[in-house]
């Protein structure tokens, strides 16, 4: 990280591979729409990174075998690194780790579930993190798309119940109690059920990046 580069955006994703994407979605679509639409919404969340100006931008893929495959789908401009094994709790903390261990400042970390996602939502996520300790990014599903930290916070990781309708409520309760400030970017749509897909097609302008 040079000394005018102290952002880091950290894009957490899974290899493009039939079957291991998207499950609860491909029950119902099939295995490659789900794998279709899947790498739709990678892509565009690459796209909004890579929009960010002075900023590292890392792709965290997993499995950890799937490096090359994955550098071949979403291309040059960011450095790539295997998630670490645990839980999710402990992938991110370790990407956050790994991102301060290298004198970054502020680090956002970002999934791929939010087809609303731009650059403009993850810098103001980035921007916010001069003056408050935690930046959350709301899912409707109740979970969050978006964490933000300027320093380590491994309490915020540890013993959480992941992809539950409280995620996020129960995560924004224990940074206030550890005393950190929040700041809360606009609420997105997440993807991960054929509903969610739906009912996002149908109350959603179709973006761009949509094929018909």
């Amino acid at each position: 990280m040079t000394e005018e580069c102290r952002r880091a955006v950290v894009v957490f994703a899974r290899a493009p591979d039939l079957g291991n994407v998207k499950t609860r979605l491909a029950a119902k679509v099939g295995e490659r729409e789900a794998l279709a639409i899947y790498m739709l919404l990678a892509e565009n969340t690459v796209r909004a990174v890579a929009s960010l100006p002075e900023c590292d931008r890392v792709i965290a893929y997993t499995p950890s075998d799937a490096g090359v495959r994955t550098r071949d789908w979403l291309g040059a401009g960011f450095s790539y690194e295997a998630q670490c094994d645990g839980d999710l709790g402990a992938r991110m903390a370790h990407a956050f780790d790994r991102r301060f261990e290298e004198n970054a400042e502020r680090v956002l970390l970002v999934g791929t579930d939010a087809p609303e996602i731009d650059g403009r939502m993850l810098e103001e996520g980035l921007s916010a993190l001069s003056d408050h300790d935690v930046v959350f990014g709301p899912a409707l599903d109740g979970g969050y798309y978006a964490i933000g930290l300027r320093a380590p916070q491994p309490a915020l990781f540890e013993n959480v119940s992941w992809s539950q309708a409280d995620t996020l409520a129960r995560s924004i309760a224990a940074a206030r109690g550890a005393g950190l400030s929040v700041h809360l970017l606009r609420r997105l749509s997440d993807i991960d059920t054929a509903e969610d897909w739906r009912n996002w097609l149908m109350t959603r302008t179709t973006p761009d990046w949509l094929p018909e």
